[in-house]
Parts: C-alpha cells; structure tokens; sequence
C-alpha cells in the first residue's frame, strides 16, 4: 500500500469533514493513523492522489465513500467480557437489579451505542440469559447501534475467530457458540441473536433508538475518546433523557464525565465505577 503524507490543509480538511458527519475528533496524534486509513481507501479506490481523493469523499454524490472512510477509521479491536470489572458489576449488581426492577412488566430494554462488532451486545445477551434463559416470557430488546456498516454486518453474521475469546472462558464458549467445523471461528447461538438488534446510527445526527426515559441501561463505552469536549456533552444530555429513573450508563474505563456532565450519579458496584440516572423517583 502506498504511503500518504497529509498536507496542513489536507489533514484540517479530512478532519473537519469527519467532525461535521460524525462528531469525530482527530489531532495532531491521530494525523499518522488518519493517513493511513485514507491511504487504504485510496489503494481501494484507485484514486492516486489525497486532492483527489478528499474530492470525491466531500463531493455531493460522496455519500458512499464517505462512509467507507468512516468505516475505516472507527473499528477499534474488541472482544467478548471487555473489561472484568464492568463485567461483574453488571452480571452481579446491575442485570439483577434491572430484573427485579422489571418484575411486573416483563421488560427490559438496552442499548449498546458504539457497538462496533458486535462482541459488547452479545455478552449483553449472554449476562441476561444467564438469568432469564430464552423458554421465559420476558421482552428483552439490546439494541446494538454503530456508524460503521462494517461493524455492523460482522455482528449481524455473529461469527468471531480466536481473538475475540480472550477473556471468554471455555465453559462460556462451548454454552452460548456454536464452533465451525473446520477450526477457527465460532457462530453465536440463535438464543443470543434472537435479543439483539443491529441498527445503523449517528451519535450525533441522528434520533436515539428509544424514547425518552425507556432504556433501562446504556452502554457507551470507548466512544467518547473520540469526541470532543462539547459533542461529548451535548451526548451524555441525549444518553440521560433516554434513561429511565435509576437507569445505568456505562463508559470506557478511561473516561469520566468529570466538568462534563453532573445530571448524573457515580456510583461504586465492587471494582468498578459507573454511572446512574437518580431522579426523585429513583432515589425514592
């Protein structure tokens, strides 16, 4: 592949584009990943220069490339069990509490924003088949939203190789996948599948997947680092009205909404630190 140098005003140009579109922030530090990802889309596209080829991406009819180049540079590498703590918090604190909160009306209703593969709302589906195997009657949705069409179709077609399991243990991967015959991937099983739903969208365009106040928990994690302070903020404000009272938001590890966002409540689940939407009611 050939390698692309971004000018000053190449690099401000490919980066307000993708702010404009996606909120996306990139900066001096991310110039050489940014390249590369162009440098991929041009090689594809057989385009041989970067004037050339920001061209056709802010073009009017460039809609296409536009989300090919999205595509390109917002798939991060993730897995199954992403972040122990979180983990357990959710599989000992936070899924049975949703549960018992949910015991009248028999539903529960999730959102895994920022999806990218898939791998996050399937583990979503196995904490919750832990508890509530697919023979109950409960009407449980995990809506699973990304901007990447790529990421999307991986997690429609559920199928994950070696990497994705390796924070899965055995037992966990022969119970909910179903290997491929000939070595090296496994399918998820129809009883996880059947809860997620895959939906393309724009954080910062377009309407949330649920009303105001229906989703019972939010996770939203390693998206944000991507963000600016003010796209950020003007997210968590949509994250929290889709909320219910005493609804969960979860967030990377390495992010906080600290001079962000104080509608909501820190709360501390064992080792792991998550938020809350704690209205009257809830607190109640």
């Amino acid at each position: 592949m050939k390698r692309v140098a971004l000018s000053e005003s190449e690099f401000a140009t490919v980066a307000n584009l993708l702010h404009s579109a996606a909120g996306l922030s990139f900066d001096e530090s991310r110039r050489d990943s940014l390249a590369f990802s162009i440098a991929e889309r041009m090689r594809i596209t057989k385009i041989e220069d970067v004037s050339s080829y920001l061209s056709q991406v802010g073009a009017y009819n460039g809609a296409k490339e536009l989300q090919a180049l999205l595509d390109e540079v917002t798939i991060p590498e993730t897995h199954f069990f992403r972040n122990p703590p979180q983990i357990r918090a959710l599989r000992k604190y936070v899924i049975p509490e949703l549960i018992r909160h949910a015991e009248k009306t028999k539903r529960l209703r999730i959102w895994s924003a920022g999806c990218s593969t898939g791998e996050e709302a399937y583990t979503l589906a196995i904490l919750i088949r832990e508890i509530l195997p697919a023979t109950t009657d409960w009407d449980v949705k995990i809506v699973a939203t990304d901007i990447s069409t790529r990421g999307l179709a991986a997690g429609r077609a559920g199928v994950y190789g070696e990497r994705a399991f390796v924070m899965t243990e055995p037992a966990e991967l022969n119970r909910w996948f179903v290997a491929d015959p000939n070595g090296g991937s496994w399918q998820v099983r129809d009883e996880l599948r059947s809860i997620v739903e895959f939906v393309h969208h724009n954080l910062v365009t377009d309407e949330p997947p649920y009303a105001s106040g229906e989703a019972d928990l939010i996770l939203c994690r390693n998206v944000t680092i991507y963000f600016d302070r003010e796209t950020t903020r003007k997210l968590m404000q949509r994250l929290y009205n889709r909320l219910r009272d005493g609804g969960y938001l979860f967030l990377g590890h390495a992010e906080t909404l600290w001079q962000i966002s104080d509608d909501f409540s820190l709360v501390s689940l064992g080792d792991a630190f998550v938020y809350r939407r704690l209205d009257e009611a809830a607190v109640a």
